[in-house]
Parts: structure tokens; C-alpha cells; sequence
């Protein structure tokens, strides 16, 4: 099945408010006026930006850790800390100001998520993420070195400041104390973890997320090396802006058209500002205001003055009855557009090749937000594509909220080193998803007679039904034939 048929279908979640203030709907019947509005962006272009898209990690022996001298005041068993940054820290090209520091060994820089049982990333409902040592950790009490908890120093001075997050834990269900650091450069995107004294025994997972399907793991629920030092040095390319880059045109004058009909959705086209209606008339005004009605019969009216100068055009199309008027009077006024805002933190994920025009826009960056899914390294999504086994399963899982680790291998063709192991486990273990008998052609039976899968195979239209409903808990009795 088509990606973009399976993503329109799956996002239920409402559409991003950011990005789509351009569309206007009017309530009906309508009388819908434009004095000088804003229908949206206009002739706007996506501008590729140079950014930080990935992190690489490599290991040094012999570190030593910066001891921290202010207590945050986090000692508990699985808290979150919101902190104050003392500079900007850019991580994957974004600046912050705070960050939320874990107990359990990781800062999250949007998300405050107390999750302490560590697995492989990306790990959706942290955000953007740095851990530094991932596992179940305690920050009260006192069997710890300088006592419990995590503390903060600045090393260097401005422009090349360090910021240092000390932990000092003991292990809720193990022996011993474990002791890191995460040091941020005011001058950089780099950053280093410090591992210290570790349980050796105890495992652990370490790396960068980004938040939206990038990642980079250096150890995932592993044993880590102590007194040692892992460095992420960031690389640079080039990332599509999620958005068309706004260059409004001016509307001067203040033009007011009275259009009689039903106005449904209005959505911006051309150079300034259109709207594109429904079932209503056609009106281009320039100048002085005017007003035209639509009719039953297709009419042009022309409405003149003393021809000074031609406001911006405001433009609204429509299918149905229209008229046309037009105005070259004199402007009385001028009116700027103004950029859509929004309160809430920009999504800043894009893919060059589904720009806002295409059908699945909504749907694909819905999801591709929520970190639910990603696209290619050459920041393409491929809409056309069809949709495997392997990767509904695990964009269904994404969005389930499923995340809880797997231990147990149920598919012979899905080993744990399969990108998508974790994700099948999950839907199987709910009865979600299943496979098919060993014995088949190609498909021999080993010891446990375990079934087969077949993660790259695409999934149909029928599948899909049967797993997207049953993931989100669907399971009234129809009524009826539908199809």
C-alpha cells in the first residue's frame, strides 16, 4: 500500500497549527469580507538551510570528571529537574535555554519523561535527548561521594564557557554508585559524556536523539567503559525548511469585497494575498475599497477614479456563479501582511520532496513531529512508496505508544538486530500482528518451529485495517456492508 494513502488514513491527530494559519473557513451562508486580510502565505519558496543533522561518538580512556558546585536540588528515585542554561546550547541546529535534567542519566531539552528502564533509541517520548548513562538510578541519600545528586559548574570563560552536569547515584536494583558528567560547549554544537566509577555489571545506554526518528547510539543496554570519555562531534548538511519561506507581497488600500454564497475553505495562492474559495464569486480589488456582489449571471463591473496607484491585488477564486470587479482609485491606506505565530515549540523536521502543495502535507508532518516516523538520510520521504510489514509495525507502535523492551525473539526472520524487532515484539505481544507457519518455500522450521513474518513484504489495504484498528482499541460490531 501507498505511504501517503496508509499516513492520511492513520493520522487521527489533529492538524499542526503551525504552518497552517494561511487556511480560512468561513461559516455559511456567507457574506465573506476581505479588508486587507492576511488569507496567508504568499510565493513562498523552501529555502534549504545548513544544519546540524547527526552526531558521531567515539571513546577515549582516562577521563576525569569536573566536579559540579551548585546542588540542582534533584535527589529522589526517578525525578526530573527543569534547569536554567547559563548560554544557549544548539543541539540538531536548535538553541535551549533549559533543559529538564533525569535522575536516571539523561537531559531532555523539550520532553520531561521519568522513564527509567533503558532500551535502544530512538526513544519517541523523550524529544530531543542527550543521555548520557540511561539506567535506573537513586539521587537522594547519602552513600554517595560529596553526597547525592547532580550538580552543576561553568569552566572557561565567555565565548568558550563549558557547562558541567555531574551525577552522583547509587543503582535502585544493583550494587554501587555510578558516577558521569555531560559537558556543553558554549562555542559549539559538541558535546562530551564523562563516565566515571560504573558498576561494571550494570548495563546501560548512551547516546543523541533528536527527537523526530534521529539518533545516534553509542551503547545500547550495554556495559560502558568506566573512566572514560565519549565525545559526539555534530556534522553539518543540508535540511529543507519544514515550511515555505514567507515573502508576502504589500496590500495597500483597504479592500472590502461582499461576496454572496457559501464559502467553505479559503487557502493562499499567488504573489500577495489570495484566497481560494468554494462556491462563491470571483472579486480582484485594487485601491480605493469597493464592493461587489455575485449574481446568477456572470457580470464585470469597473469602478474608477483618479488613477494614482494600483494596490497589491487581493484575490478570491472561486467555483460557481462569479463576478469581477475592479477598482484603479486612489489607495487610502496601507496594510502589511503578518506571519503566522504560534506558541507552540516550531517543528522543525522536513522532507524536500513534500512540499505543503502535496495532498498527504498534513498528515505526513503530523506524524513526522510526533517522531512517529522519519524519511531517508538525503531527507526525502518517498510518498509514493509502499509501506512493508517491518515499518507499519513500527509506525504503528510509535503511535500506540508502545515502548516497553523485548526479550524474546517470537519471528525466525526477525533477529534482534533487525531495525524493526523491537517494534514487531511489541505489536505480537498484544496479538496485534502475526505471522506465518514455518515450513513454506524458503522458509524451513529451526528448533522452536518459530513463524515467520516476512518484514519486507508490503502490507495491504486489509492488513492495515485490521492492525491500525486493533492497536487503537477499536472493537465495536458493524453494522452494515460498507464496500
Amino acid at each position: 500500500m501507498r505511504r501517503v494513502l496508509f499516513f492520511a488514513w492513520l493520522a487521527g491527530c489533529a492538524l499542526l497549527a503551525v504552518g497552517f494559519a494561511g487556511i480560512a473557513v468561513a461559516s455559511h451562508p456567507a457574506t465573506s469580507e476581505y479588508a486587507g486580510q492576511v488569507a496567508g502565505p504568499a510565493g513562498g519558496t523552501a529555502t534549504p538551510t545548513a544544519c546540524v543533522t547527526n552526531y558521531a561518538c567515539s571513546t577515549t580512556a582516562s577521563a576525569t570528571i569536573v566536579p559540579g558546585t551548585t546542588d540542582i536540588g534533584n535527589h529522589c528515585d526517578d525525578c526530573i529537574t527543569t534547569i536554567a542554561l547559563p548560554f544557549t546550547v544548539q543541539l540538531y541546529g536548535t538553541s535551549y535555554n533549559s533543559a529538564h535534567v533525569s535522575s536516571n542519566g539523561n537531559v531532555q531539552l523539550a520532553s520531561t519523561d521519568i522513564e527509567f528502564t533503558n532500551t535502544c533509541l530512538p526513544i519517541v517520548t523523550m524529544g530531543p535527548t542527550i543521555f548520557a548513562y540511561w539506567e535506573d538510578l537513586v539521587t537522594e541519600g547519602a552513600n554517595c561521594t560529596g553526597g547525592c545528586g547532580i550538580y552543576t559548574s561553568v569552566s572557561g570563560t565567555a565565548p568558550n564557557r563549558i557547562f558541567n552536569i555531574e551525577w552522583r547515584t547509587f543503582y535502585f536494583s544493583e550494587p554501587g554508585n555510578a558516577y558521569f558528567e555531560i559537558r556543553l560547549y558554549e562555542a559549539t554544537p559538541n558535546f562530551d559524556v564523562i563516565l566515571g566509577t560504573l558498576n561494571t555489571t550494570a548495563t546501560s545506554s548512551v547516546g543523541v536523539q533528536n527527537g523526530v526518528g534521529g539518533f545516534t547510539q553509542c551503547l545500547c543496554n550495554t556495559q560502558p567503559p568506566t573512566n572514560s570519555k565519549i565525545t559526539f562531534t555534530a556534522s553539518t548538511g543540508t535540511c529543507g525548511t519544514p515550511f515555505a519561506t514567507f515573502t508576502p507581497g504589500t496590500a495597500t488600500g483597504t479592500p472590502t469585497s461582499t461576496l454572496t454564497g457559501t464559502a467553505i475553505v479559503a487557502t493562499s495562492t499567488g504573489t500577495g494575498v489570495a484566497a481560494t474559495a468554494t462556491r462563491t464569486a470571483t472579486a480582484v480589488v485594487s485601491g480605493t475599497p469597493i464592493v461587489a456582489t455575485a449574481s446568477s449571471t456572470p457580470a464585470v463591473s469597473t469602478v474608477t477614479g483618479t488613477p494614482q496607484a494600483s494596490a497589491t491585488a487581493i484575490a478570491s477564486t472561486a467555483t460557481g456563479t462569479a463576478a469581477v470587479a475592479t477598482s484603479t482609485a486612489a489607495p487610502s491606506s496601507t496594510s502589511a501582511p503578518v506571519p503566522p505565530t504560534s506558541s507552540a515549540t516550531p517543528c522543525t523536521v522536513g522532507f524536500t520532496d513534500v512540499p505543503p502543495s502535496n495532498t498527504f502535507y498534513p498528515q505526513i508532518r503530523c506524524l513526522a513531529c510526533r517522531g512517529i516516523m522519519g524519511g531517508y538520510s538525503d531527507h526525502t520521504f518517498r510518498p509514493n512508496n509502499d509501506i512493508t510489514r517491518g515499518q507499519l509495525s513500527k509506525i504503528v507502535a510509535n503511535s500506540a505508544g508502545f515502548n516497553e523492551p523485548v526479550t524474546a525473539q517470537t519471528f525466525e526472520d526477525v533477529e534482534p538486530d533487525n531495525t524493526f524487532y523491537a517494534y514487531i515484539g511489541r505489536m505480537a505481544s498484544r496479538g496485534i500482528i502475526g505471522g506465518y507457519p514455518c515450513g513454506g518455500t524458503g522458509e524451513p522450521c529451526g528448533t522452536t518451529n518459530r513463524p515467520y513474518f516476512r518484514p519486507n513484504a508490503n502490507a495491504t489495504r486489509g492488513q492495515i485495517s485490521k492492525i491500525v484498528s486493533e492497536a487503537a482499541g477499536y472493537n465495536d460490531v458493524p453494522e452494515g456492508q460498507t464496500y
